[in-house]
């Protein structure tokens, strides 16, 4: 579960893929869930072992509060909600799931 969006990078490399770790902070109590996206060069990369690309903008923060936040908890996996919030973002916008 994936990004693909492609773009230029300060560091002149195109960056084409955008994950959401699996390690997610779920607060039950509030509840709130919250994750970390990070951007590689390409899904091979990724699989590869490649470092990911961090800084100037390419790896953020996504959170979920509230009512969606208590809707990603009951389905049980709450990635693809972020990935939804995830793509409401302008950076992301024309991104395409993979």
């Amino acid at each position: 579960m994936a990004l693909r969006k492609t773009v230029e990078s300060v560091y002149g490399v195109s960056i084409e893929y955008f994950r959401v770790l699996p390690q997610v902070s779920i607060d039950y109590s509030s509840p709130a869930v919250r994750g970390q996206v990070w951007a590689y060069a390409s899904q091979v990369a990724r699989t590869a072992g490649s470092h990911a690309f961090c800084g100037n903008g390419l790896s953020r923060d996504i959170e979920l509060t509230g009512d969606a936040a208590a809707a990603a908890i009951a389905a049980g996996d709450v990635r693809p909600a972020l990935y939804s919030k995830l793509k409401e973002d302008s950076f992301f916008a024309g991104a395409v799931d993979v």
